[in-house]
């Protein structure tokens, strides 16, 4: 199954395809947020901040994006899930980074759904490396 060419998401296209694992650090210096919009009514949120957002994720904080994309983080991940390939675990990577949240036809496509419980699977295991760094606990405590 080669996922180096889907979009993020099934039923929506996006030129970020090309992400790679090396890609994981910004060496521009720019801030990332600097394209999103300051209007909470119309910004669109990304995965991250859908993810977090679902009721029972309460206690989920949302991890940096910077710290994901930092490959030291992720160190042996991978291993936690041994049928997956170094390819599906980019498109997981690129799922959960992504700026969109996943709409309703999303919602309703099985093959979205499996990768969804993958993409929340490796999100969580981030997440409780996260929550143990200074910049993780001090999120806890806000």
């Amino acid at each position: 199954l080669n996922m180096e060419n889907e979009p993020i998401y099934p039923n929506c296209d996006s030129a970020d395809n090309d992400f790679q694992m090396e890609d994981m650090s910004d060496e521009s210096g720019a801030p990332r947020d600097a394209n999103v919009d300051p209007d909470p009514e119309t910004a669109v949120q990304g995965w991250i901040h859908w993810f977090c957002a679902l009721e029972g994720h309460e206690y989920m904080v949302e991890v940096d994006e910077d710290y994901i994309r930092d490959p030291f983080n992720l160190y042996g991940l991978q291993g936690n899930f041994p049928s997956m390939t170094k390819d599906k675990f980019k498109h997981l990577l690129r799922m959960i980074l992504s700026p969109q949240s996943p709409n309703e036809e999303d919602l309703a496509d099985e093959q979205f759904l499996e990768l969804n419980q993958e993409a929340s699977d490796l999100y969580g295991l981030i997440h409780a490396r996260y929550i143990n760094t200074a910049y993780g606990m001090a999120k806890i405590y806000q």
